[in-house]
């Protein structure tokens, strides 16, 4: 009786060992320092009921993602519609009223009926055209992606304040307009190895590059195929193939960082 107690002893002392073993704490993924909503290309419009389906969005968004504290606003909020500012009020600056929204403008938000920049970057809550800002130990550029190719003052006024960032600070370039091809640009980014990532919209595609250890994403748009119900199809409806969505970015104290693409059926 004892060797069989002994015995049975062995065989629960071995479970227990090949019980703990296969039940081993996987890593948590570490808490990232800030988790932003990329936003770019909303194109709000008087047609196809865009403010209501935005609206939608915006809740949908929130609902899944309670966890982000920052919308990242690359531009291109409107249409180019006259009268549609009141839009901006009434969905995107309701819909996060709570967040820290910061905004860029696009090409297509000069040609609504506000055509004073000093007025639109006033009303958007932009210090300038162009600006930075720090957050958590991140440090981002907020370019003005209509005019930074050609616009000298701007790409020395980056230069100047990359060269004043430093080394240790993780930084993210925005931009309306992607700037990978833009080599006045790149040549400044690339001698910074602490920018990491450059967030950009205006091509209505989701695009990732890796150039010069830096990660530049198209973050689609928001209104997906301008808002249309269907999406393009011919090669030169390019910019109307991909759904609606935004970009879930998270950005990590080590300066790495992590960018979804989450569709939304609007």
């Amino acid at each position: 009786m004892r060797k069989f107690n002994k015995a049975l002893a062995g065989v629960v002392i071995l479970f227990i060992m090949c019980f703990l073993a296969g039940c081993k704490t996987v890593p948590s993924e570490p808490k990232p320092a800030i988790v932003a909503a990329h936003l770019t290309d909303i194109h709000l419009r008087k047609q196809c009921d865009s403010v209501n389906r935005f609206q939608a969005f915006a809740t949908q968004l929130r609902k899944d993602h309670p966890d982000v504290s920052v919308v990242l606003n690359t531009g291109d909020i409107l249409d180019g519609h006259k009268g549609v500012w009141k839009f901006w009020t009434d969905s995107v600056q309701a819909g996060f009223s709570d967040l820290d929204v910061y905004n860029l403008l696009g090409n297509h938000d000069h040609e609504a009926d506000i055509k004073d920049v000093k007025e639109l970057c006033e009303l958007l809550n932009m210090p300038n055209r162009y600006y930075r800002f720090d957050r958590e130990g991140w440090r981002f550029f907020m370019l003005d992606g209509n005019t930074v190719s050609r616009e000298k003052a701007q790409q020395q006024w980056l230069a100047k304040e990359l060269k004043a960032t430093p080394a240790s600070m993780p930084v993210v370039i925005l931009s309306h307009q992607p700037l990978q091809g833009n080599k006045a640009v790149t040549s400044i980014l690339s001698a910074h190895p602490n920018v990491k990532v450059c967030l950009t919209g205006h091509t209505h595609s989701y695009k990732r590059v890796e150039l010069d250890g830096i990660t530049y994403i198209e973050g689609g748009a928001v209104s997906g195929y301008w808002w249309e119900q269907e999406p393009g199809t011919s090669d030169s409806e390019y910019y109307k193939k991909l759904p609606s969505g935004f970009g879930l970015v998270k950005l990590f104290k080590d300066g790495t960082f992590s960018y979804d693409y989450i569709t939304h059926t609007h």
